[in-house]
């Protein structure tokens, strides 16, 4: 299985493979009045706190650096350690095809929430669920996600964060001493639609802040 894993990473590197296609039918909440998606086994503090203290590696590319707030020199950061007023946590996996389909709208969600406000800082990671950090970079670079994207290869992270299905979103609302608190979520194919609704909630967030 890793084998196989392995040479398709390589082929969607070189572009011989495309994750995109025809979606199937699928019940978008956002428009079924009543409609609720669970997006999580329910996850309490202590899994947030277990999952914003697992030691990363800091990004090579020091613009993502930058974009986090970590500091040269470093070779491992938190996630409580993003300087970021809302911290947004989008989960994939490579050989997802749903994910593949929704790539499109996690890039737009990146540009939709960059400098939303002046005084708000949100910041955008993604976790690739079951994946080698070459297959995220994959993943990023064939979608053109410029936001950072870790490896979680154990699903230790997405666990903790209570995922029962890709792709799924958080939203964190974080405070100077690496506190945080969920405000929102989604889970499954990323839509228009279910894109507009979680972007405008999350905008709403940073007009309180």
């Amino acid at each position: 299985m890793h084998i196989a894993k392995s040479i398709l990473s390589i082929a969607l590197a070189f572009g011989g493979v495309s994750l995109t296609g025809t979606l199937s039918a699928e019940v978008d909440c956002l428009t079924v009045p009543g409609c609720v998606v669970p997006v999580s086994s329910s996850p309490n503090k202590s899994s947030f706190s277990d999952t914003f203290s697992t030691a990363l590696a800091v990004p090579y590319d020091s613009e993502h650096r930058t974009y986090l707030g970590i500091d040269d020199g470093r070779e491992t950061f938190k996630m409580s350690d993003i300087r970021a007023d809302i911290l947004v946590v989008l989960v994939f996996d490579m050989y997802c095809h749903v994910c593949g389909q929704s790539a499109d709208n996690m890039s737009r969600l990146e540009e939709k929430l960059n400098g939303k406000t002046d005084d708000c800082r949100v910041r955008i990671i993604g976790l690739g669920r079951g994946d080698t950090q070459f297959e995220v970079e994959t993943f990023a670079r064939k979608f053109k996600l410029d936001f950072p994207v870790f490896s979680d290869r154990k699903h230790g992270l997405s666990d903790g964060l209570g995922v029962t299905r890709t792709p799924s979103g958080f939203a964190f609302i974080c405070d100077a001493n690496g506190g945080f608190e969920l405000v929102d979520s989604f889970s499954g194919y990323l839509s228009k639609l279910k894109l507009e609704a979680f972007t405008n909630r999350v905008g709403a967030l940073c007009s309180k802040e």
